[in-house]
């Protein structure tokens, strides 16, 4: 494995938000995304980015920062889609599979 540099760091973060654009994009038409790939795409640019020689780290952080930012606001944005389609949030599904199975303490 090579090692990469701040550009090469750059170029995959680069390439990584506009995925996660074009993915909001199209969720905004009603269509379906698959982000299964994104996963790897992610984990490899944190490999690199770790492994860089960095002449300029601030401006991979910064490009990384931002990364979390577009990922948060997609799932902001797929959470909210799901409520609105009658699907439940995550705390809610957990609170009611809780009282499903009486884990509590009632039956102890």
């Amino acid at each position: 494995m090579s090692t990469k540099t701040g550009e090469d760091i750059l170029l995959q973060a680069e390439k990584i938000s506009s995925l996660i654009a074009a993915a909001r994009h199209l969720m905004g038409e009603g269509k379906t995304v698959d982000l299964s790939n994104l996963e790897g795409k992610i984990s490899s640019l944190c490999k690199g980015a770790q492994s860089a020689q960095l002449d300029n780290p601030d401006t991979v952080r910064t490009a990384l920062q931002s990364i979390v930012k577009d990922l948060n606001q997609l799932d902001e944005e797929i959470t909210s889609r799901h409520e609105k389609a009658g699907g439940q949030s995550l705390e809610a599904s957990i609170k009611r599979a809780i009282n499903a199975y009486g884990l509590d303490n009632e039956e102890s």
